[in-house]
């Protein structure tokens, strides 16, 4: 008789093969460099000196100043510069989200207007080929947030820079990891959201919970 030990950690593993976690993951300041790009741009334009630890709320225009209409139109101007064209992917986002994508399904969840669509695709194509399964647009005026596309497609992780849709995922049951920048501070977070502060933290953080499937 042949006698076949299967191990614990064989039996994890042959789990966490047939059982991927989707993720959803934001685009601007979680993958892409966005703001610190689009600062250069405003300063180079409108002769301003700002940088990223002058942006202390997600509302841009209450720092740069203007109503919100302006800084559309600021958005606008940038998306057809050169620089919008510059903007890179966060340090260690591309080795680390090579990795997360040859073992969960990978989606970005963006608030991005959906008249940058194009754009959008083709800075993902660059940097990131085809790792990441579908790109789901969040729309206020439509009334589908991160949340709700998180809740559709199944996300069981999010990853994001905004506070906001940080909260609105988490109120939705799906874990979240902020992704520390000078805007998104607060004393308190939920629970079931955590704070973290580079990619490769982002990764050990879903490793530990891979190892505790």
């Amino acid at each position: 008789m042949i006698k076949i030990t299967i191990s614990h950690k064989m039996i994890k593993e042959r789990i966490f093969i047939k059982l991927p976690m989707k993720i959803g993951i934001d685009l601007d300041d979680t993958l892409a460099d966005f703001t610190d790009t689009f600062l250069r741009f405003h300063n180079q334009r409108y002769q301003t000196t700002f940088s990223n630890q002058h942006i202390t709320t997600y509302e841009l225009e209450k720092v740069l100043g203007g109503s919100k209409d302006d800084l559309l139109e600021k958005f606008k101007e940038f998306n057809q510069s050169l620089l919008a064209k510059s903007i890179r992917p966060l340090q260690g986002a591309q080795k680390n989200i090579t990795y997360l994508a040859k073992r969960h399904e990978l989606y970005i969840i963006t608030a991005r207007p959906s008249d940058t669509k194009e754009q959008t695709r083709l800075w993902i194509k660059t940097h990131f080929g085809g790792q990441f399964r579908e790109i789901f647009y969040a729309s206020t005026t439509q009334k589908r947030s991160k949340g709700d596309i998180g809740t559709e497609v199944g996300i069981g992780m999010m990853i994001d820079d905004s506070l906001m849709h940080a909260t609105d995922c988490v109120t939705k049951g799906i874990r979240t990891l902020l992704y520390n920048h000078p805007w998104n501070q607060a004393l308190l977070l939920p629970s079931n959201m955590e704070r973290i502060y580079s990619w490769d933290e982002i990764l050990q953080k879903i490793l530990s919970r891979d190892r505790n499937i």
